[in-house]
């Protein structure tokens, strides 16, 4: 009887009190401004052009890959050949402070494929800004 008061109390407790751990709204990729302004190099591996808001992966350092979607100045679409300069913003930057610096090359996959790479012109999340002699990757 003593466990059935307590939980009970208890219940009442949980229902008056507000739930203030619950997660602030994330703010979607697309409403944020883009982490990074590269060029765009892509390989011949895609079958199809990638349309601006393409959303492949991103190896960032040795061993993590995340999602970025790019858009291209001045075009559509690039050929799968082709280049383009552009912008990529990425889906979780904070994962990765500091891992990226003005000429990184970034590998662009698709699954196990490498479709390309983005070499970094102009870094525009200052989260983001690394020193290139403090890593290999």
């Amino acid at each position: 009887m003593k466990i059935a008061r307590r939980l009970e109390k208890l219940l009442r407790l949980v229902t008056r009190t507000p739930l203030t751990l619950m997660p602030q709204k994330e703010v979607q990729v697309e409403e944020r401004q883009p982490d990074i302004e590269v060029q765009f190099f892509f390989n011949d591996i895609r079958k199809h052009a990638a349309k601006d808001g393409y959303r492949p992966m991103h190896l960032m350092g040795d061993h993590y890959l995340t999602t970025g979607v790019h858009h291209y100045y001045s075009v559509e679409s690039v050929a799968p050949c082709g280049t383009a300069r552009g912008t990529i913003t990425f889906i979780t930057p904070w994962a990765y402070p500091h891992s990226l610096w003005s000429g990184k090359r970034i590998q662009i996959q698709e699954g196990d494929r490498i479709v390309g790479y983005a070499i970094v012109v102009k870094l525009l999340n200052e989260s983001l800004l690394g020193n290139p002699e403090a890593t290999n990757s």
